[in-house]
C-alpha cells in the first residue's frame, strides 16, 4: 500500500480553506439572523472570508513578501467570480 505525504504547504492550505469556510459560514449565519437580506449577507460574508483567507495565507501559509496593496487587489479580483456565482445561485 501505498502512503501520501502531504507538504506543510498543503497542510497549512487546506486548513486555512475550513477556517475560511467557517469564517464565511458563521458571518452568513449572523446577518440573517438579524434580518440582513440574504443577498447582502453573501456579499458581506464573502468580504469577510476573503479578507480571513488573504491575511491567513499570506502569513501561514506561502509567508508573502509582496506588496499588500497590490497582493490583496489580485488575491481578491480572482476570486470575485465565486461571490457572482453564489449571489447568482442564491
Amino acid at each position: 500500500m501505498k502512503r501520501i505525504y502531504l507538504s506543510k504547504e498543503l497542510l497549512t492550505y487546506i486548513i486555512t480553506g475550513g477556517i475560511t469556510t467557517g469564517v464565511n459560514y458563521m458571518l452568513y449565519g449572523l446577518f440573517l439572523f438579524f434580518h440582513v437580506p440574504y443577498i447582502a449577507s453573501n456579499s458581506i460574508a464573502w468580504t469577510g472570508a476573503v479578507i480571513a483567507a488573504y491575511v491567513l495565507n499570506r502569513k501561514w501559509v506561502f509567508r508573502s513578501n509582496r506588496r499588500i496593496p497590490e497582493e490583496f487587489f489580485s488575491f481578491a479580483a480572482l476570486r470575485f467570480i465565486t461571490l457572482l456565482v453564489e449571489n447568482v445561485l442564491l
